[in-house]
């Protein structure tokens, strides 16, 4: 438990960190999409046209894959405020800033189309309307002939990205428990240096589990409990009356053999728990003071899998060591005995997967138990791991 402050104060170090990145509010989302009219050019009545199209496929895509987001195409914005259509219909260009601002949006889309000989480039980003962050870049290059089909693709690759942000949040229930276990077993009444009165009783018991059941309640949110408890014993026993007992008389070192000397003793005894229960709130900044959970999913488009990041801290449980130690043998003689405590929280940051899936998946469900064999010296160990969670949207 030494370390404990320091590796709470690097959780929420990670925390922060990790908050700085891009984050959706917790809430349904809207989107703009704006068309940036082509003008000054032979081909720009043709361009327009296309760009129109281009809108439309996005938007009515969009609005199919996305099914939680509000989509807002330009050519609505320009039906819906009068004078900022007179402004376009005249060449003026609308401020798509201004119009993201006075809507509400949260995200705008931008797309453009232009020539290169026989060739058409298809161009659109996604920023957050807030502080102009950019999402997702996406370039499409084709012919005449194939436009139509380019945009379509186009457009499942861009619903892809939004979804890959959850834009439409996954929700449900995940738990994660781990329990470890190691068991050391030694007992002797004899041998050992010849016999004598030997004995020799070693027993070490170490059970550790944890226990956290979450629910992810929005794009990131998470509620829920944990329980944990860490139970550890270790007792050791050593007598033998005709050990080496090595004494200095003048200046020489004698071995004595004397079965009535008690040449060597010992006794150990170490009882170790830690119980905690319940979340405490994180707060690494404002926007997470009402957090007890962060549950992330992040998709990786190559091998079309998922991962689940999940960051929570306990309630401070209460822990307790006591210690008893003593040795003989000849004119030696060590005493010990402490006994402290105190209250310390324990955390989960850690990251499950990959997992089969992409973000077109509207669930994700996984069902998985692990066994890991823990090197002792002696005896056994073992962590088993299950995870389970069912998330859909």
């Amino acid at each position: 438990m030494k370390n404990t402050a320091i590796l709470i104060l690097l959780f929420f170090i990670t925390m922060a960190t990790q908050a700085q990145k891009v984050n959706l509010p917790d809430r349904k989302i809207r989107i703009l999409i704006k068309r940036s009219e082509i003008r000054g050019i032979p081909e720009a009545a043709q361009l327009n046209e296309y760009l129109k199209s281009f809108e439309h496929i996005i938007a009515k895509g969009l609005a199919e894959e996305l099914p939680c987001v509000k989509i807002i195409a330009y050519q609505e914005v320009c039906n819906m405020m009068e004078n900022d259509r007179e402004r376009a219909l005249a060449g003026e260009e609308v401020s798509l800033e201004d119009i993201a601002g006075a809507l509400g949006c949260d995200i705008l889309i931008s797309l453009s189309i232009g020539k290169m000989g026989d060739a058409y480039l298809l161009t659109g980003s996604t920023m957050m309307s807030k502080n102009a962050t950019v999402l997702d870049r996406n370039n499409s290059k084709t012919d005449i002939g194939n436009m139509m089909a380019e945009m379509e693709k186009f457009t499942s690759d861009m619903a892809r990205e939004l979804l890959a942000m959850e834009i439409c949040p996954y929700k449900g229930d995940f738990t994660f428990t781990s329990t470890y276990t190691y068991d050391f077993n030694e007992k002797d009444t004899g041998l050992p240096e010849k016999d004598c009165d030997f004995e020799r009783t070693t027993t070490v018991k170490k059970v550790k589990s944890e226990s956290w059941t979450l629910q992810k309640v929005t794009r990131m949110q998470g509620e829920g409990n944990v329980v944990a408890f860490f139970d550890f014993n270790d007792e050791t026993k050593t007598h033998s009356n005709c050990y080496h007992c090595q004494l200095m008389e003048g200046e020489y070192l004698l071995d004595q053999f004397e079965k009535e000397r008690a040449t060597t003793n010992e006794s150990t005894t170490i009882t170790e728990t830690y119980n905690a229960k319940g979340l405490a709130n994180l707060n690494p900044e404002a926007a997470y003071e009402k957090y007890h959970a962060i549950i992330r999913i992040a998709f990786d488009k190559p091998s079309n899998t998922y991962t689940i990041k999940v960051q929570a801290i306990s309630n401070p449980g209460k822990y307790t060591h006591k210690s008893e130690y003593r040795k003989k043998g000849c004119p030696y003689f060590k005493d010990w005995d402490n006994e402290w405590g105190g209250k310390y929280p324990v955390s989960i940051d850690r990251v499950h997967g990959p997992f089969p899936g992409n973000p077109f998946d509207k669930a994700l469900k996984q069902s998985t138990t692990k066994t890991y064999d823990e090197k002792a010296d002696k005896g056994k160990g073992q962590t088993v791991e299950t995870l389970e969670f069912n998330l859909t949207r």
